[in-house]
């Protein structure tokens, strides 16, 4: 975390921490609460279900299915190449700099 998501910025997100602890301590079932934003997530693949039915509604059920679990497949691919060309960066800055890669 960096330095400037820790310090509170003033009295807003102090206040915005608190009720939102106050909140989840209060929640009984915190993956009902979650689940909305879990299905809007591209993570999801009712995301892409989604996705699919918008975008192919001639498609049939199953086959809506198999565009959505490769459009998921290619979302999550992506993500992964994002990830592997951040740290290929990170590393690049840090031997330019003389500092030992971290861990």
């Amino acid at each position: 975390m960096t330095d400037a998501f820790l310090r509170p910025q003033g009295p807003l997100p102090c206040c915005a921490r608190i009720a939102a602890n106050a909140s989840w301590a209060a929640t009984a079932n915190r993956s009902e609460r979650a689940a909305k934003g879990h299905r809007a997530s591209p993570v999801s693949i009712d995301y892409w279900r989604a996705w699919a039915r918008d975008e192919y509604p001639e498609m049939s059920p199953g086959d809506q299915l198999k565009a959505a679990t490769n459009k998921h497949s290619e979302h999550m691919q992506r993500m992964a190449k994002k990830a592997v060309e951040a740290r290929a960066r990170r590393r690049a800055k840090q031997a330019g700099k003389g500092e030992q890669p971290a861990a």
